[in-house]
């Protein structure tokens, strides 16, 4: 028998313990049946309702589904089930650093489909395309490939381990949540423990201050992520939850009081919702909602494209591509008064931003109303052409206003890419739900 040293043994435990759950939920429903243990090996910031807490709302007929959450690690090392309990499926939502074996990405240069394999590739590929539905193009529907999975030391249970790539730009985490979310419904649906998902949201999805981030085509790689952070790291009582086109379509901003949309493209935003899309997103502001737009999401609030929301009369000045880089921001006495003096002056990160020189008046259309100026630029940037945008400056930087029932307010530059901005930002937000934005702080404060 060979024997561990003292350091191997320790170091053993120190990895079993970094495999084992972060957090476990158990539901059962109102009558025995069927055991199921999903996985997901990826955590979210506090406020993020990542897809753990989304499958959480499932609400069973019959049976136990045990939910349990994993730090991204090399080896996943399942929480303990109680005597005499093996799962009749278990399910592994995974986020590999790297993909190899004989599991490569073939599409790009951004590969988005998962990588499946199971005991039964099959039965397992049929409810996976099932899930992705209209996500995909039939040409990346073609790329998804499951491979056989051993049985392994569940011999009596129904194995599948999904892999999505890393999110990044062009790969959307909204829509590998709402694939999962998919997935688990129509697997547990099949075993007979819950009634059909007709809705995006599971049944008992959490009634919480909620607001929706987009999260999908148009926006860049750190959008998203940087706007959860503002969420997180501040005062301000909302949890966030990622969404992707076919969500707002389907409804989504259903159970929300806002709705984020960061910097990327205005126009690719506009082009991936579809005026369906775009058309759920005004009749959310419209109902007395709130939209809070950063750079491509100012574009979007604003009318400069047939496509965009028009929620905002102004149309932003041409070249739009008036440069990146950081350049100086100063409130006005209005945005000292909501965001805070201790941002009056400020430099921040700039990326092509929209530019609004001509503050017309709104139409009289009894919807729109005069845009208040918060910010203004107080520097130029200078574009890829080496031409220096002079005119922009004392142009606004931050603007809010109200559109039929909501409130609109958008930013030009990118505090958010700076945490010490957080509360500003925070404020932003909080304003299009109607807090008290000087209530809202750092959560060091």
């Amino acid at each position: 028998m060979s024997h561990l040293t003292l350091a191997a043994c320790l170091s053993l435990v120190a990895t079993l313990a970094d495999a084992a759950p972060i957090s476990t939920v158990t539901l059962d429903g109102n009558e025995a049946g069927p055991t199921v243990r999903v996985i997901i090996a990826r955590t979210e910031r506090g406020k993020a309702l990542g897809v753990d807490k989304q499958l959480a709302g499932m609400l069973l007929k019959k049976g136990r589904l045990i939910i349990e959450t994993h730090a991204l690690a090399k080896e996943i090392v399942p929480g303990p089930l109680p005597a005499g309990v093996e799962p009749s499926l278990d399910l592994r939502i995974m986020w590999p650093k790297d993909v190899k074996d004989d599991f490569e990405y073939e599409a790009k240069p951004s590969p988005q489909q998962p990588l499946v394999k199971a005991t039964d590739p099959e039965h397992a590929l049929k409810f996976l395309r099932g899930a992705i539905g209209d996500s995909f193009s039939a040409e990346a529907l073609e790329l998804v490939r499951v491979g056989k999975l051993e049985d392994g030391e569940n011999s009596a249970a129904r194995r599948v381990e999904v892999s999505f790539p890393a999110p990044r730009s062009g790969v959307s985490k909204s829509r590998q949540f709402r694939i999962t979310r998919r997935l688990a419904a129509g697997l547990l649906e099949e075993l007979g423990m819950i009634d059909p998902l007709t809705t995006v949201w599971p049944p008992g999805f959490p009634d919480r201050p909620l607001v929706c981030c987009y999260d999908a085509e148009g926006v860049g790689y750190y959008g998203s992520t940087l706007l959860e952070r503002v969420v997180d790291e501040t005062t301000l009582d909302v949890h966030v939850v990622s969404v992707c086109p076919e969500d707002i379509r389907e409804g989504a901003l259903d159970k929300a009081e806002g709705v984020l949309f960061p910097g990327g493209s205005g126009k690719e935003i506009a082009r991936a919702l579809r005026p369906e899309g775009v058309e759920k997103v005004r009749a959310f502001v419209a109902g007395g909602k709130g939209f809070f737009g950063v750079c491509a999401g100012a574009y979007f609030a604003a009318s400069g494209l047939e496509e965009y929301t028009g929620m905002m009369h102004l149309k932003h000045h041409q070249p739009w591509a008036k440069g990146k880089g950081v350049v100086k921001m100063d409130l006005t006495p209005e945005g000292k008064l909501l965001l805070g003096s201790e941002f009056s002056n400020i430099e921040t990160r700039y990326n092509c931003g929209p530019v609004f020189m001509d503050l017309t008046d709104p139409p009289p259309d009894g919807d729109h109303r005069p845009v208040t100026v918060l910010a203004r630029f107080g520097s130029p940037a200078t574009d890829a052409a080496g031409v220096t945008h002079d005119s922009m400056v004392g142009t606004p930087a931050i603007l809010s206003t109200t559109w039929k029932k909501g409130r609109v307010m958008t930013i030009s530059p990118h505090p958010e890419g700076h945490p010490e901005f957080n509360a500003l930002v925070a404020r932003c937000i909080g304003w299009t739900l109607g807090k008290d934005t000087m209530s809202i702080l750092p959560k060091t404060q």
